[in-house]
């Protein structure tokens, strides 16, 4: 097999390496467990761990320029507490993906689908 765009390439006991180049842009909430936490020396830590090319720390505001890789934490209204954490990142464009939203658009439908039915 030699597809890298085969999620199957990728299996091995030691690691593949990922020859592609990005091809569009997302943001992924992530370190989930950090929200609703102080803001503080652990909670950078483990922000650290995402090897961000940024860290911005905000209340929300945010400009619309994107950057690969930059970390977001977002504070409640106590400037303390994490609301939110995201990264953004860049993606292969998979078959129907040509932006973020596709990609986002395609997580929310299988979502939907597969949440249990309401009585």
């Amino acid at each position: 097999m030699s597809d890298p765009t085969d999620p199957d390439y990728y299996r091995s006991t030691h690691g593949v390496e990922v020859p592609l180049q990005p091809a569009v842009w997302a943001t992924l909430p992530v370190l989930q467990f950090l929200w609703g936490r102080p803001w503080d020396a652990v909670a950078l830590s483990f922000v650290t761990t995402l090897r961000p090319s940024k860290l911005r720390v905000t209340r929300g505001e945010v400009t619309s320029d994107a950057r690969w890789w930059r970390v977001t934490v977002y504070l409640a209204e106590d400037d303390r507490t994490v609301r939110k954490i995201e990264q953004e990142v860049g993606a292969w464009a998979c078959p129907g993906v040509s932006c973020g939203y596709d990609l986002d658009s395609i997580v929310r439908r299988t979502l939907a689908a597969s949440a249990p039915s309401k009585p």
